[in-house]
């Protein structure tokens, strides 16, 4: 499923990051989708995950993701650790990437939820470390 188009060109390096990620979890990748202020491009969509979704849920995704974005100032302010990049949520049944690029424009990258386990991550062994997977 994709969007009617965007109105603006797609930054290459969210169609470069899209690449990098499917081509190293593979399987493993359920969607890359890129927004900017209510435009949206799925960039890869498994067809198992995008027939769970209507366009509406997609919306309101992308919205709540552009909601996100514009926090990126605050957040910033309350951790002194400089630009933030990404922010990651991992839920029982996936993984959420979000790469913030601007105010109401990003990336955002879904997984299985094994991806990071699978991929013997950092963050996949804490997570397993924590009891917190399957």
């Amino acid at each position: 499923m994709k969007s009617a188009g965007p109105t603006k060109p797609i930054p290459e390096e969210a169609k470069d990051l899209a690449t990098f990620v499917e081509k190293r979890v593979e399987s493993h990748l359920r969607s890359v989708v890129w927004y900017d202020k209510g435009d949206f491009e799925v960039l890869y969509g498994r067809a198992d995950v995008l027939s769970r979704y209507s366009t509406t849920e997609i919306e309101e995704v992308i919205d709540e993701l552009a909601l996100e974005s514009r926090e990126k100032p605050l957040k910033e302010q309350l951790y002194t650790h400089g630009s933030l990049n990404c922010t990651i949520q991992c839920y029982e049944n996936g993984i959420e990437m979000h790469f913030v690029i601007g105010e109401g424009e990003g990336v955002a990258i879904g997984l299985d939820a094994d991806a990071f386990v699978a991929h013997e991550t950092f963050l996949g062994t804490c997570i397993q470390k924590a009891a917190l997977s399957n």
